[in-house]
């Protein structure tokens, strides 16, 4: 399920909790509006989950010297997408937005996988050129990684439930050493301020 389906649950009350994620770095005018679109200020509240970091996907060495999405189009390299609907996606489409470029420029844009390591699995399959995933996906399968987007990833809930059980222990467990140590296992990962809750305003943070 995508970030954008998520939270389209948790607006409509089919759902407790939703994550999702959003960019904070790479470039300073990332579109949010779509992950705010079902979310209210007074109603809602976030809990921080992870830091990552999300990249274009090649084979191992980057043979083909790639560091752009442009560098994929005019090269006419194979590229795996993401679903439509999915937080990934829509970083994809602004990207190569900003970069001037359109889509059917791309070979391959409308083939979609949906998750990180399925895209993986198809560069290193020989089934496409490039994707654009996690970085962790790219080292799982010793993969190139060009870095991209710096993204945080979001637990929405709402405000009145903060304070049940279920929720408290789901906060307890973000903020134990524990799982801040796991997070790091994974390359591109950090969790040093997961369980902490915040309000709307942290997504254009």
């Amino acid at each position: 399920m995508g970030s954008l389906h998520a939270l389209k649950e948790f607006a409509e009350g089919r759902a407790d909790v939703a994550g999702f994620h959003v960019p904070i770095a790479g470039r300073t005018d990332w579109d949010r509006s779509l992950m705010l679109r079902g979310l209210r200020a007074r109603r809602d509240r976030l809990i921080r989950f992870v830091d990552r970091d999300q990249g274009l996907i090649l084979p191992h060495g980057n043979p083909m010297q790639v560091k752009t999405f442009r560098d994929i189009a005019s090269q006419r390299l194979r590229f795996i997408n993401r679903q439509r609907g999915s937080g990934t996606r829509l970083v994809i489409d602004q990207l190569i937005a900003h970069g001037d470029i359109d889509g059917s420029e791309i070979i391959g844009y409308g083939n979609e996988e949906f998750t990180h390591r399925a895209v993986a699995a198809t560069v290193a399959s020989g089934g496409a050129d490039a994707g654009f995933g996690l970085r962790a996906a790219a080292a799982e399968h010793r993969l190139a990684f060009i870095p991209l987007v710096r993204e945080r990833y979001f637990l929405a809930v709402r405000a009145k439930a903060v304070e049940k059980t279920a929720v408290t222990r789901l906060i307890q467990a973000l903020r134990s050493p524990m799982f801040i140590r796991s997070a790091r296992g994974f390359p591109g990962y950090r969790a040093d301020a997961a369980g902490s809750i915040v309000g709307l305003d942290a997504i254009g943070a």
